[in-house]
């Protein structure tokens, strides 16, 4: 009983023992250590000095030797402390003194770090990126000189350069340039970064420098190279506000715009073509357009329109290509896919709707969206091949019925097509080979432009040209006299003739200015020729035979074909206009009308 009594304290000792093992994990835990790495210092760090933390833990004591970073094989700099319950803190790295602090990029005053802990950290990364006593030396401001500016530029004009270094500031006061007695500029950059990318200005982007021929010049650069001498010569070539370089370019685009205009106006009085009508609208509102940003100084106003004759590029290969089918095959022209397939690069597009407008022309300056533009140029190109391979296959089938206008036309197209193909391929090459971005986008996309006006233009214009030069003879010379008996008699039999053995009404886009055409005179003449001759209106004629031909069709089919299908075939576009014009010349319904023939 005795020998149990004395293992007691021994067995409570033991359980003590492993009660102590137990919580020593969680006694570790508490002191939460953080090992802090410094895994880049500048070039220029003294091999001899010591780096420090100091922190707010305690009230910023500088060199402790507590918070001393130790250097390892690997280059690293790593000190491992106990924050205890501390949840957050501030603090810095130095070289053992507040003159020895780190700094930003430039070497100036960085503000404190913050440190906020959480269960899942046991290390924290960090990055020198200089020292302030010692960046100035290492790194001196660079020094920019301005060798000559603009004939025209005022004055009293102030010169400032905004760049990546000032956050693209445009009348930044540290950074205005100062004019000598011999004309010069003169000012300064701080060092500090790799490259440095920026622009002359005159106190506003509006009034930003240009390239030599009046265009928007991409960013200059500055490569950083201790080898090289820290300075920058440069010439100031245009300001936007200020260029007349561009004139004669917008005069090609408004005398293309204007020449376009006129080609819609008679495009929808005389041919009503759905189809070519917007198509040629569209390619209006591009050369408009490009008119317009001729004068960069006015990008600033509409910047999100900029890039619209990129975004219109892409329908001309599709519906061309489904106007093309129309006129060769005769076909009625369909909404498909195919319409559909130009909106991908306005979905692309909308993602920088939401951009504010002065951000986004501040993004157009600095070529920030050349991506979107070869992109939406590129994806147009790919449309066009595909769809110029379509229509080489149409076109083999049918050679022979394709009009000699037409057929010209489709080439122009396709020649077009290819060279802005080529154009695109130059300008990736040309920048890859470091030739300025913003003169190279520029051009292609004029000369893209440029070219569309003139062959769309030139086929427009000849088209309406030889399909209404004789009837324009006709009308001056029927305009002068009326017409006789016999006249009248001819003109009658000739229009009975073009319904009865031509079928002209299957034409579903048949208009009064066509039948003036076929006739040879004008549209007043045919007019009065239906109204008076056959005593009904233009609509009321044309529909009368459309619903002959439908009841003819109907009691000819053997293959059971739905009423829309015959309607379709006789000219009709619409099934509510089939119903009405069916009703209005037998007084009843087809379905009526047909159950009372069985």
């Amino acid at each position: 009983m005795k020998k149990n009594s004395r293992r007691l304290p021994e067995i409570r000792l033991y359980f003590l023992s492993l009660l102590i093992l137990a919580l020593m994990p969680f006694a570790t835990f508490a002191q939460n250590p953080i090992t802090f790495v410094i895994t880049n210092t500048p070039s220029y760090t003294p091999k001899t000095d010591t780096l420090y933390l100091v922190t707010s833990l305690d009230n910023w004591q500088i060199a402790d030797p507590a918070k001393r970073f130790k250097l390892y094989p690997d280059g690293y700099y790593r000190l491992t402390i106990d924050i205890k319950d501390v949840k957050k803190f501030e603090y810095k790295i130095n070289r053992g003194d507040w003159d020895k602090v780190e700094g930003n990029n430039w070497g100036d005053f960085l503000s404190n770090r913050r440190f906020n802990y959480n269960d899942s950290i046991y290390e924290v990364k960090l990055r020198v990126e200089s020292w302030q006593d010692l960046h100035d030396i290492e790194f001196p401001p660079i020094q920019i000189v301005v060798m000559s500016v603009p004939e025209n530029t005022p004055h009293d004009a102030s010169i400032f350069v905004a760049g990546t270094f000032n956050n693209w500031m445009d009348n930044d006061p540290a950074y205005q340039l100062i004019k000598r007695p011999d004309g010069t500029y003169i000012g300064e950059i701080q060092a500090g970064l790799d490259s440095i990318s920026f622009k002359f200005t005159r106190g506003s982007w509006e009034s930003i420098e240009g390239r030599w021929d009046g265009g928007m010049r991409s960013n200059r650069e500055y490569i950083a190279n201790r080898s090289y001498n820290k300075q920058i010569v440069a010439e100031i070539q245009s300001w936007h506000d200020l260029s007349s370089g561009m004139t004669w370019l917008k005069v090609i685009f408004l005398t293309l715009f204007l020449q376009s205009v006129m080609v819609l106006s008679l495009l929808m009085r005389y041919l009503r073509t759905g189809l070519l009508v917007l198509l040629s609208t569209l390619i209006s509102i591009a050369l408009f357009a490009k008119f317009f940003y001729s004068d960069f100084s006015l990008i600033n106003l509409f910047p999100k329109a900029y890039y619209l004759p990129a975004l219109i590029y892409a329908f001309i290969g599709p519906w061309m290509y489904t106007w093309f089918k129309a006129s060769i095959t005769k076909e009625r022209i369909r909404v498909s896919y195919i319409h559909f397939l130009p909106l991908l690069p306005f979905i692309w597009y909308l993602q920088y709707l939401t951009v504010p407008p002065e951000e986004f022309y501040l993004h157009i300056v600095n070529n920030e969206y050349i991506g979107f533009f070869f992109g939406a140029y590129g994806y147009a190109i790919a449309l066009h091949l595909f769809f110029n391979y379509k229509l080489r296959q149409l076109i083999a089938k049918q050679i022979a019925e394709i009009p000699d206008l037409t057929y010209r036309f489709y080439k122009a197209i396709q020649t077009n097509w290819f060279i802005t193909a080529i154009l695109l391929i130059l300008g990736v090459i040309s920048i890859w080979q470091r030739v300025e971005v913003k003169f190279i986008v520029d051009w292609i996309e004029n000369f893209i432009w440029i070219g569309v006006g003139i062959v769309v233009i030139y086929y427009e214009w000849f088209f309406l040209s030889s399909l209404y030069t004789d009837f324009i003879k006709n009308k001056t010379k029927l305009g002068k006299e009326q017409l006789g008996e016999d006249s009248w008699g001819r003109l009658k039999a000739k229009l009975t003739e073009l319904m009865v053995e031509k079928a002209v009404y299957t034409n579903p886009n048949l208009t009064l200015s066509d039948l003036a055409g076929y006739l040879g005179t004008n549209n007043h003449y045919v007019s009065k020729l239906i109204n008076e001759g056959f005593k009904k209106s233009y609509n009321d004629y044309i529909n009368s035979f459309r619903v002959k031909a439908f009841i003819e069709a109907m009691n000819n089919d053997d293959s059971n074909n739905t009423f829309l299908y015959h309607a379709y075939k006789v000219g009709f576009n619409s099934k509510s206009a089939f119903n009405r014009a069916f009703k209005k010349v037998t007084d009843t319904t087809p379905s009526e009308y047909f159950s009372e023939q069985r």
